[in-house]
């Protein structure tokens, strides 16, 4: 199964202990995409509006019209990793 969009708001709708990761993100001092510094895990912060097209009513999240979103199954979390030209990061839950 592919994951999308609309498979990430079904999981942000369904999940109220969503955890956030900051892998990279877009610097205009360098005019492009570094890693982050701080990679822990931290609780999302917002909360879900669907007509919020680029953060879906998150801090930290930007979608653009070509995300690659990929499952995420590690360190005893769940959920998606997302790419795009604006940085990636990770949507996850804690694994039962």
């Amino acid at each position: 199964m592919k994951a999308t969009k609309a498979t990430l708001k079904a999981f942000l709708r369904k999940n109220k202990d969503v955890m956030f990761r900051r892998l990279s993100y877009f610097d205009g001092m360098y005019d492009g995409v570094v890693g982050s510094r701080d990679n822990g895990f931290k609780p999302l912060e917002g909360s879900f509006n669907p007509d919020d097209k680029n953060r879906l009513g998150f801090e930290g999240l930007w979608f653009t019209s070509r995300d690659l979103i990929t499952p995420y199954n590690k360190e005893g979390m769940r959920g998606f990793e997302i790419y795009n030209s604006c940085g990636s990061f990770v949507l996850a839950v804690k694994d039962p």
